[in-house]
């Protein structure tokens, strides 16, 4: 099966050498060779996709973006083992598709099994992975349920793990969406996230077998948070997701919705939710 990879900041980071010790399992310390992607939104608020059927670990474009200074405060990325589906550009995760007028992004890690949901035509796959069907499926239901009006984030954050529930009954359903500085993941087997809190210091990035420097890359406030199929580095706390649990991430900590909480998903509504980093 595949890899996944997420970033969520509340500065705009440059993360090369997380993603560049993701991308060492692409070919190199794992077999996931079948493609790579990576999706996430800049400085400037656009969002960038870019993906390649090949050795995320011998490609020279995933080489260069994980050498760079991209900066972004949410970012996700995929390395691929195929199961289903031609190993081909249009089957590379993330994918994406317009919704409320936002661009959400999209990366599974698993196989579903006897999965035929129905799916609205604007939503249609390009490429012919479970995956990719999974992501229409949920925007599909998403419509159904809300029409082309953005709900408020609670009711948004309830369909979706009502959704993903459902969906996760045809097999394994670890996936990251994302949309604008929003960060949601869901596990059923392997997926584990920690928090960088301000303050630390070194890391080993365990696939590299490499220390960084962390405190001379970030600056002395710098919080964020890091989503993985298995960890990444040494010296972060990596906590396992449940079996079933889904998470919301923004501005670099974990977001726990009540019901009493009723903003919507702009930026000047997410301060008041409860947080904990």
């Amino acid at each position: 099966m595949c890899q996944i990879f997420g970033i969520n900041s509340l500065h705009p980071i440059a993360p090369n050498y997380l993603l560049r010790g993701f991308f060492c399992r692409g070919g190199g310390t794992s077999d996931h060779e079948d493609g790579w992607g990576i999706a996430y939104r800049a400085e400037d608020g656009r969002a960038h996709l870019k993906v390649h059927a090949s050795s995320a670990f011998r490609c020279q474009h995933a080489n260069t973006l994980a050498g760079g200074s991209t900066r972004s405060r949410n970012l996700m990325a995929h390395i691929r083992k195929a199961t289903i589906g031609a190993i081909e550009d249009a089957n590379s995760h993330p994918f994406t598709r317009t919704l409320w007028g936002k661009r959400f992004f999209f990366a599974h890690n698993g196989d579903l099994k006897a999965f035929d949901p129905e799916i609205a035509s604007r939503f249609r796959p390009s490429g012919t992975t479970d995956s990719e069907t999974a992501f229409a499926s949920i925007l599909t239901r998403l419509v159904d349920r809300f029409g082309d009006i953005s709900p408020p984030l609670p009711a948004l954050f309830d369909a979706l793990q009502e959704i993903a529930t459902d969906i996760a009954r045809h097999g394994t359903f670890n996936f990251i969406l994302t949309v604008d500085d929003l960060m949601f993941a869901h596990a059923t087997t392997d997926l584990h996230w920690t928090t960088h809190p301000p303050g630390t210091s070194r890391v080993r990035l365990i696939d590299c077998n490499e220390q960084i420097d962390t405190g001379a890359l970030h600056h002395a406030n710098e919080r964020f948070i890091i989503v993985a199929t298995h960890p990444v580095t040494e010296g972060h706390r990596w906590q396992r997701f449940g079996v079933g649990e889904l998470a919301l991430f923004h501005a670099g900590q974990r977001l726990y919705i009540t019901e009493e909480m009723a903003p919507d998903w702009c930026e000047e509504g997410l301060p008041a939710l409860a947080a904990s980093a």
